[in-house]
């Protein structure tokens, strides 16, 4: 059974580079420091994964918003 996920994270996915496993990243990496658990995090991802290039870029972007008042960090190391 699927779980059904409502959260979003502050990401503004035009500045992180199209490869899917970068997108995948700067996802996995922004919910940690927004406090999503270690399964919620792994849902997204497992849906995302779950199909074709254009699934996985709707998945992870049905998750993520611009919070424009909010610090961004985005760190690919």
């Amino acid at each position: 059974m699927k779980k059904n996920i409502e959260k979003t994270i502050n990401l503004d996915l035009v500045r992180v580079d199209g490869n899917a496993f970068a997108i995948m990243g700067a996802f996995s990496k922004q919910a940690k420091r927004e406090g999503w658990t270690k399964e919620e995090i792994e849902c997204i991802l497992d849906e995302a994964r779950s199909s074709n290039y254009e699934h996985l870029i709707a998945t992870i972007a049905n998750h993520c918003e611009v919070n424009e008042g909010e610090d961004l960090i985005i760190d690919f190391d």
